[in-house]
């Protein structure tokens, strides 16, 4: 079966399944941008011929984006090459060896603060007359800026 023909199938199951049209469109937009890469060196890639390498070469085109981003190009190569394999159109899954990469737990990321106060004195400017071209609003702060 031609990769690009499992992954329009897949996206079918998916919608069967009732996974979010976010998700669908986020999955569809990666797997159609791993069947692009692989297209670059060989037409019509059967998704048989798919290597773990392949898998590997599209995920570093990744590197340094974030882990998120990452990690949800990974769930849809993952989740495709399991379907393929359980639907029996595969005889090995290539991403079985590809560790799913770690997000970030939510205590290590920055966290901002803002309190109600920060946010008063954000939106002051728009409720006195001011052109609301005339400040910012800063989204890491919550402070009201004059350009």
């Amino acid at each position: 079966m031609r990769l690009a023909r499992a992954v329009d199938l897949w996206m079918g199951e998916l919608a069967r399944s009732s996974r979010t049209s976010s998700t669908r469109t986020s999955y569809e937009r990666y797997l159609f941008k791993f069947v692009a890469h692989l297209e670059q060196s060989r037409a019509d890639v059967d998704a048989r011929e798919v290597t773990t390498n392949d898998c590997r070469a599209f995920l570093d085109r990744w590197n340094g984006r974030s882990a998120s981003t990452i990690c949800s190009i990974h769930s849809a190569l993952s989740g495709l090459f399991r379907w393929l394999y359980l639907e029996g159109e595969i005889e090995a899954n290539p991403m079985t060896r590809i560790p799913r990469p770690r997000r970030l737990r939510p205590e290590g990321l920055d966290v901002v603060m803002v309190t109600p106060a920060d946010v008063e004195r954000c939106f002051a400017p728009a409720r006195t007359g001011k052109s609301s071209s005339a400040y910012q609003c800063s989204p890491t702060s919550g402070r009201a800026e004059i350009p």
